[in-house]
């Protein structure tokens, strides 16, 4: 069995002791009964693994040191941002999660004209660090080492604007037949899915004036959690490490 791993968010190196957060240590203690003695692997986002060994507690939170640290090789070849429009909370938060497993490398919730969800600043706020958890939890589950970025949640219109025609761009499509198996190669791209509802006609033809090309995944009209995942399967298959 893989010893259980938990994201540490300052710099960890050798022999260091620390402190597991209030959160991992309910999970650690609580849910998966370690104790003091037990093995773990901690990170923190820069691409390594480090053992470490449970040495005690500090007001109910687990204390550890620190072994050697190892170089982890679990990223994707190919740098994938997903530009997601936003879902209903279980859906967005199920897409997030399995997008990590599949090896996105940025993330960027977009709202858009079809989005169900009206978000104020301060739900915009929760949302985002809830978001950001779900991606942490996601690669302690996974075991990538680097922490995925999920950028500010931005508008379609203002991401669009910024669009940057040097990296290669997909848009999900009905409309179109051409499929990811007759484009060469990229080993960095985006992919932008519209949310339940998909994307307008007139954001689709925003999307491809701007540099995007349409693909589409067969001639079934897929749910918004499971397009952007059947994307970066395909594309890992392609173009990746599946």
């Amino acid at each position: 069995m893989a010893e259980p791993r938990f994201f540490h968010p300052e710099p960890l190196v050798e022999n260091l002791e620390l402190i597991l957060s209030d959160s991992a240590s309910h999970h650690a203690g609580r849910v998966l009964r370690l104790k003091p003695g037990d093995e773990v692997v901690v990170f923190d986002g820069s691409g390594k693994d480090y053992s470490a060994k449970i040495i005690g507690s500090v007001k109910g939170n687990l204390h550890l040191k620190t072994n050697r640290g190892v170089l982890t090789a679990r990223e994707s070849p190919v740098m994938t941002e997903l530009a997601q429009g936003i879902s209903s909370a279980d859906k967005m938060d199920f897409t997030l999660q399995k997008a990590v497993e599949l090896g996105v490398g940025r993330i960027v919730p977009l709202l858009t004209h079809k989005c169900l969800t009206r978000l104020t600043h301060d739900k915009v706020l929760r949302r985002l660090a809830h978001w950001r958890q779900i991606v942490i939890s996601a690669c302690e589950q996974c075991g990538r080492s680097i922490i995925p970025e999920v950028a500010p949640v931005d508008s379609f219109e203002s991401y669009i604007e910024k669009w940057r025609p040097d990296i290669v761009g997909f848009v999900l499509s009905p409309r179109t037949e051409r499929k990811f198996s007759s484009f060469p190669k990229h080993n960095h791209l985006c992919l932008l899915v519209g949310p339940e509802g998909g994307l307008t006609q007139f954001e689709e033809q925003k999307a491809l004036k701007s540099g995007f090309e349409g693909v589409m995944l067969g001639p079934r009209i897929l749910r918004t959690e499971t397009a952007a995942l059947a994307a970066l399967s395909v594309i890992n298959t392609l173009w990746g490490d599946f």
